[in-house]
């Protein structure tokens, strides 16, 4: 199974302070435009992506 994603997101960051030294951490990703594509072999599927499935694994 072949699996495609396409999007235009919005990207939102946050400032970390950790010892190590600061880094900018993905706050938030909003969607602006997608379209999730799954390929088996008898051909595409119909699918039900939700978009918020992705921010959760933030």
């Amino acid at each position: 199974m072949e699996c495609r994603l396409t999007a235009s997101v919005i990207v939102y960051r946050r400032r970390e302070r950790l010892p190590e030294g600061d880094r900018d951490a993905i706050a938030d990703l909003v969607p602006v435009w997608w379209e999730f594509h799954t390929v088996g072999s008898d051909g595409e599927a119909l699918n039900d992506f939700s978009f918020s499935e992705v921010r959760a694994l933030l």
